[in-house]
C-alpha cells in the first residue's frame, strides 16, 4: 500500500466503528412486519406514549435507537423523512444505515426503522461533498441483507469517495465479507491493483481471497 492511500486511510478508519465487522455478522430479522400507522394513529401513539412533536429535529434519537414505531408515528404525523438541514449532519435514512454500528441496536429492528423510512420515500441517492454516500455508509457497518435492501431501493453501488475508496473496498478492507458479497452480487467490482493491495494486507484470509477473485476478475 503506498503511502498516499495509507494516510488517507488512517484518516478513514479514524472515523469508523470499531463493532463493524461484529455487525455485520449479526443474525438478520424479517423487516416486513414494519408499523403502519394512519395521520390519526400517529398522533395518538405520539401522545399516549409522551413522544415529543413530530418535527425532523426530533427523529434522530429515535433513528438511532431503532425505534422504528416512534419513527412511523412521527413521519406520519408530519415529520420529513430527507430532512437535510445544515443542524443534521446525516439524513434520516443515513442516520438509519448509521446505525448498524452500534452493538446494542437489534439488525431487525433497524431493518424495521430502514423500511418505514423508504416507505416514506426517503432519498437513498444522498451524497456529501467528501463523495460518502448512503451505501458508503451501509458496507462499513451494515450486514448483506440491508447493503441488498438499500440497492433494491436505488442506491448507487459503485459511488467513490474523495479518497479514492468505494462501498466495495471499504467493505472488504474492514471485513465485512457479507455486505462486500452484496456488492459483488449488485456488479461492483475492483481494479487489480486495488485488489492486491487489500489481499497483501492479509495474505491468509481464504474468504477474502475469493471475494477478490470475484470482485477483480483474477
Amino acid at each position: 500500500m503506498n503511502g498516499k492511500l495509507a494516510l488517507a486511510l488512517c484518516a478513514l478508519l479514524h472515523t469508523l466503528s470499531p463493532s463493524a465487522a461484529g455487525t455485520a455478522a449479526s443474525a438478520a430479522a424479517d423487516a416486513s412486519d414494519y408499523p403502519r400507522m394512519t395521520r390519526e394513529e400517529a398522533q395518538r401513539y405520539l401522545s399516549e406514549n409522551k413522544r415529543p412533536a413530530p418535527l425532523s429535529a426530533n427523529l434522530p434519537e429515535y433513528i438511532r435507537a431503532a425505534d422504528a414505531k416512534t419513527v412511523e408515528a412521527m413521519l406520519s404525523a408530519g415529520a420529513d423523512p430527507n430532512e437535510n438541514s445544515a443542524s443534521l449532519l446525516q439524513t434520516p435514512l443515513e442516520m438509519a444505515t448509521a446505525s448498524c454500528s452500534d452493538a446494542n441496536n437489534n439488525i431487525g429492528d433497524i431493518q424495521r426503522t430502514i423500511e418505514v423510512l423508504l416507505a416514506h420515500k426517503a432519498n437513498v441517492r444522498t451524497e456529501h461533498p467528501d463523495g460518502n454516500s448512503l451505501i458508503f455508509i451501509a458496507a462499513q457497518n451494515c450486514p448483506g441483507s440491508i447493503v441488498r435492501r438499500l440497492l433494491k431501493a436505488g442506491a448507487e453501488p459503485d459511488k467513490r469517495t474523495e479518497q479514492g475508496f468505494t462501498p466495495l473496498s471499504i467493505a472488504l478492507l474492514l471485513g465485512n465479507h457479507d455486505a462486500a458479497t452484496a456488492l459483488i452480487e449488485a456488479g461492483a467490482r475492483l481494479d487489480k491493483n486495488t485488489a492486491a493491495q487489500l489481499l497483501a494486507g492479509s495474505p491468509n484470509d481464504e474468504r477474502l481471497k475469493k471475494l477478490l477473485q470475484a470482485a477483480s476478475g483474477k
